[in-house]
């Protein structure tokens, strides 16, 4: 590719190759989409018989963090409050020869174009007259995209078990019951959009998984951080690159100090009797406790630094603790088998004699031990346990069966969130804010057989960094970077490439990661652990810049945004791969 000079080309020239370039960006496809989680609020200021009131003064005051924006309205009586958080507000207009015109308890949602008109009495501005922003219509008249809402209260209230649960704590699965969504296999559909076609992102930040079409769930912030989750499916803005997207943005603190504590706790004493009882006597064991807290509001230095109105923190941790037990069950074989007597098989297809397959000779109901082969019965010996249902010595060929064991599962994870604002300047003249996610699970599962559990370790962390700049009240900049980063491991303490080179197979080569064979049969359970060790990742960086331009009427939006993925994760082709996959008829 040839090396473009930008100073050595023609200002025309120069001029169309960064068109060329800015189109490119904006045209790159479902990958490069801006990711604004922010609102608007706007509208029109006439006089009691509806004459437009042009340079009246329009403030902005947030309900919770206490920071003030103004603005005035254009000569067609216009207003208009650009990227705008979501949250709670007042609205006051004032201008010579008018009373004082209040709206409180105006609620914004997260990406919502919030209208709210003033009509102005004559008179001065000591005498109000204010409304309750209650009032004000959420209907979006001049969008024709379906959306729908849930607050912190709904994330809390819902029916939706996040915490204590057997399955873990992540808030993903709250979008199940977002309006209009469907579950699905490998996710779920936005209004009948395909999985892959809805984008989730938390304070803007993707967590779809680079590896596949499907959703990081435990890149989303803890229940107890969520401020507010919006999913947008038919007609969605072509901003945003997707038929659909859900956008879930987190809290930040306030001008009021508020905290939070939470315990949830589940016990299997309350599960009803296993169904295979009286195979099954002993119930597994499950205990579940989520336990937590959080904590926001202004940053103070006693005598040294009051961050009321500018300056908010907030931080939460999630705990999650489950010691849990599974049952397993198997079909193995008998303690007589292994030892090559088959005095005790009982089959329809086995007619009381062994025959030598090589030679033809009549074994009768035992093999000699001069003809079992060593690794064979390594095999036997270190994975197959002995039958504990019924009689160890027997083995009857009817697919019931013969052992079961309560094995580990327990798992736990902690989970930090943070976030931090910082406005300067008079006007909300430059937002700085952050915020970042950590989180580690860690889990037991079952292997196989007599194989050790196996533990897994899942590392989350979502950074989002945003400093927004107002140029002026009609002009503004905001440039972002963030990251979602998951590195999941799992592995198994047992040592399958010692045991394979020491129990004497050959002809295998490139055993670079740990394994054992696999050995599969027809009638009793296979040996199909095979990879031990799977090690995976998926890495996503954001770089995002948005000029938001408000022109009477209209809003104009231009920027870019760029990813970087990375991922990676074990492929098999066939069984155990390089440690070999052996196959064994049935009997007869």
């Amino acid at each position: 590719m040839q090396d473009i000079h930008l100073n050595s080309l023609p200002r025309r020239s120069w001029a169309l190759t960064v068109l060329t370039l800015l189109l490119a960006s904006v045209l790159a496809g479902p990958m490069s989409h801006a990711q604004s989680t922010q609102g608007s609020i706007l509208g029109t200021v006439k006089d009691a018989k509806g004459a437009l009131v042009a340079d009246a003064l329009v403030t902005l005051t947030s309900g919770t963090e206490g920071t003030v924006r103004t603005t005035t309205t254009s000569s067609t009586g216009l207003y208009q409050f650009s990227n705008v958080v979501a949250g709670t507000y007042s609205v006051e207009v004032t201008a010579n020869g008018f009373e004082k015109w209040a709206a409180s308890n105006v609620a914004l949602t997260v990406r919502q174009e919030l209208h709210l008109d003033a009509a102005l009495s004559v008179g001065t501005v000591q005498q109000e007259v204010t409304v309750n922003g209650e009032s004000v219509s959420a209907i979006q008249t001049d969008s024709p995209t379906i959306s729908g809402t849930f607050t912190a209260d709904d994330v809390t209230n819902l029916p939706v078990n996040t915490r204590a649960s057997f399955s873990g704590t992540s808030a993903y699965n709250i979008l199940g019951v977002l309006p209009g969504v469907q579950a699905d296999g490998s996710g779920f559909s936005l209004q009948g959009a395909l999985p892959y076609q809805t984008d989730v992102t938390v304070d803007g930040v993707t967590v779809r998984d680079p590896g596949g079409s499907s959703n990081l769930p435990d890149a989303f912030p803890s229940s107890e951080s969520i401020n507010e989750i919006r999913a947008d499916g038919s007609l969605n803005s072509a901003e945003y690159g997707q038929p659909g997207q859900v956008v879930v943005t987190t809290k930040g603190g306030s001008n009021q100090l508020h905290g939070a504590g939470f315990w949830y706790y589940q016990s299997s004493a309350f599960d009803a009797i296993a169904y295979t009882y009286p195979t099954t006597k002993v119930k597994p064991s499950s205990h579940g406790n989520t336990f937590g807290g959080s904590l926001g509001g202004p940053v103070v230095i006693p005598h040294l630094y009051n961050g009321h109105n500018r300056s908010f923190f907030y931080g939460a941790y999630e705990g999650w603790r489950f010691p849990n037990q599974t049952t397993e069950f198997a079909k193995v074989p008998s303690t007589l088998m292994k030892q090559g007597d088959f005095s005790k098989y009982v089959s329809d297809t086995f007619t009381g004699s062994l025959v030598n397959p090589t030679t033809g000779e009549n074994l009768g109901t035992s093999v000699p031990s001069a003809l079992i082969n060593p690794i064979a019965a390594n095999i036997l010996k270190t994975f197959y346990p002995d039958p504990n249902i019924g009689d160890p010595t027997a083995y009857t060929d009817d697919g019931n069966n013969n052992w079961e064991k309560n094995v580990d599962q327990s798992r736990h994870s902690d989970q930090f969130d943070i976030r931090g604002d910082q406005y300067f300047g008079s006007n909300q003249k430059f937002l700085l804010w952050g915020r970042f996610t950590w989180k580690n699970i860690a889990q037991n599962s079952y292997s196989l057989l007599s194989l050790p559990s196996n533990t897994g370790t899942d590392q989350n962390r979502v950074l989002k960094i945003d400093g927004s700049y107002t140029i002026k009240p009609s002009l503004i900049n905001d440039a972002s970077f963030g990251f979602t980063r998951r590195q999941y491991t799992q592995s198994n303490s047992f040592n399958g490439k010692a045991w394979t080179t020491g129990a004497g197979w050959v002809g295998l080569q490139n055993l670079f990661y740990n394994g054992i064979p696999e050995v599969d049969f027809n009638n009793i359970q296979s040996l199909n652990a095979d990879r031990l060790d799977q090690p995976s990742k998926s890495f996503t960086y954001d770089y995002n810049d948005v000029l938001i331009w408000s022109k009477g009427r209209h809003t104009f939006k231009f920027g870019f945004n760029a990813q970087t993925v990375e991922a990676y994760s074990t492929l098999g082709f066939n069984g155990s791969d390089n440690y070999g996959t052996y196959s064994f008829n049935k009997s007869k």
